[in-house]
């Protein structure tokens, strides 16, 4: 998809340390950090896009509403600066793990996702959050080999 196998494995521990704590059925830290997918709600930081609900439901509205406010260079594509601005009026107070959290996230979506002309694409976005976007790559590297 577009990373080497050291720096998956860092964004991999990254990721990992920093839910595996808060997703736990038990108050115990575990050596192994998982991530309890039941408990993944706990997970949220303050900063972040707001495209789940509380409930954990994707909203589609809250992702049209980006590209409408934030994408000005093209209508559905975020260029970097676009979605620099927009993780900036994302953040909370005083959520100085949310502010590095909700660059990180969306920095990493930015270099898996986008195109050829540096844009991240509206439809890029909505599979990343309804779960479909490494799927999408599978079946296009899957294409690519054939």
């Amino acid at each position: 998809m577009g990373f080497n196998l050291v720096a998956a494995f860092i964004f991999a521990i990254f990721g990992h340390v920093a839910m595996s704590y808060k997703t736990l059925p038990t108050w115990i830290p575990s050596p192994f950090l998982p991530i309890y997918i039941q408990n993944i709600h706990k997970a949220r930081h303050r900063s972040d896009s707001r495209i789940y609900d509380p409930d954990g439901r994707f909203n589609p509205a809250i992702l049209e509403n980006i590209f409408n406010k934030y994408a000005c260079t093209e209508p559905d594509k975020l260029s970097f600066r676009e979605l620099w601005r927009m993780t900036d009026a994302n953040r909370s107070a005083f959520d100085f793990f949310g502010w590095i959290s909700n660059k990180f996230e969306w920095g990493v979506l930015y270099l898996l996702a986008r195109d050829e002309k540096g844009f991240l694409s509206k439809e890029a976005v909505r599979r990343r959050f309804d779960g479909s976007l490494f799927q999408y790559y599978a079946r296009r590297q899957k294409n690519t080999a054939s």
